[in-house]
This record gives C-alpha cells, structure tokens and sequence, in this order.
C-alpha cells in the first residue's frame, strides 16, 4: 500500500533533494564489501553444519489494483539446527496507478537476513525471518501519446517473515513464508513526471524449496 507519495512543485523554485553520486557509489561500495563479507562468512564451515540455500515464488499486495510478482532467493550458513545467517537477493515485477497515471516498476533488494527456528515439537520446522538492506527501484510510466519514461529510486528497507517448513528429503524442505516489508524510496533524478518519493508497505506471499546441508 502506497502511504506517502511527494511531487516536486514545476512553479517552486525550491530544487529537489536528490542523492549526490559519490552518495550512490557510496552506497553501491558498502553493499558490495557487506555481500562479500557475508559470502565469506558463509563460506566457512568450521563452527557450521553447512551452506543452505531457498528459493520461493510468489506476489506481493496490494499494489493499488494489481499484485506484483516475486522471485525470492536467500543463501547462507545453518550455525546450528535453529539458526541461520546469509543474504538474500529478491525481485519484484508489477504495475500500480498513481493519479490515474498507469505506473509498472522492477525492484531488486538485497539485504542481510537472520533465521530463527521456533523450539517447538511440531509436524514441521516454524520459523522467523529478520532482514535489513537496500533495494534499487525502476519505475516506467505511461505518457499516452507522449510514449513512456523510466526513473530510477533507491530506498533502505527492512521485512520481517514468518514461515513453515516441511521435510521433503533428507536435505531439502518445502516451504511457505508470510513476509511485511518497508520502504521509503526516494528519487534519483530530476525528472517531474514521476513522484519525488513513495513509501509504501508490503504482504508477500511465497511457496518455494529450501536446500541444506550443501
């Protein structure tokens, strides 16, 4: 859901506060020292029983009238039968309107998430997820007659999930998680045919297969 969205005034004289690009190379910099220090952790074995890795489909709502796809990919390390560490690289494909204006967006978040598994004696593993990151947005939208345009935004976020697992072999379960995110994108250029900013929440829903002990 779409709860805040800002335009720049074209009759404000007032400019845009939009990220320098040492800012973004910044941001690009730290992210990829994180992500390689997350592989390198999950790399070793010494105090682990082994990699894990999950990939899961599903669609995120709402999104004014209409879900948008996702793809959702997390690898890492099970330290011991209750907890997990790693990464995870996600992608969401959709449409929105926004003042009429038919709007679709892509947007790939990446992020370093935490696993725990509830201590319960069940038919299945129940388990949380917590995960923080940054996540790049485009966003297309129609013109009419005037073709279309694309912009890009960028926004740290935050999700939370909840799922099942449920033994499918001796290294691979099937699972389903429930997951809320956050974000707060903010626009990287000047271009007044898209929103100067949008922050918005999302519900995903995502059935997928969870490999272990790799």
């Amino acid at each position: 859901m779409i709860n805040n969205k800002t335009y720049a005034d074209k009759s404000s004289n007032k400019k845009c506060t939009i990220p320098e690009e040492s800012k973004k190379f910044s941001i690009f910099f730290y992210l990829l020292i994180f992500s390689i220090t997350l592989l390198l952790l999950s790399s070793s074995t010494a105090f682990a029983q082994g990699k894990a890795l999950s990939v899961a489909l599903g669609f995120t709502t709402p999104f004014g009238p209409s879900a948008g796809f996702t793809m959702n990919t997390l690898f890492g390390v099970d330290f011991d039968e209750a907890v997990f560490y790693g990464f995870g690289l996600d992608f969401t494909l959709g449409n929105w309107t926004i003042d009429s204006i038919e709007n679709s967006f892509a947007y790939f978040p990446i992020y370093g998430a935490l696993r725990i598994k509830f201590p319960f004696t069940l038919p299945f593993a129940l388990y949380s997820i917590a995960a923080v990151g940054y996540s790049f947005m485009i966003d297309r939208v129609d013109l009419g007659v005037g073709g279309s345009e694309s912009n890009f935004y960028g926004s740290f976020f935050w999700k939370l999930s909840i799922g099942v697992g449920l033994m499918l072999g001796s290294k691979t379960d099937g699972i389903f998680e429930i997951q809320v995110s956050s974000y707060n994108f903010q626009r990287w250029s000047d271009n007044l045919n898209f929103p100067e900013s949008m922050s918005f929440v999302t519900i995903g829903f995502y059935f997928g297969i969870r490999f272990f002990r790799m």
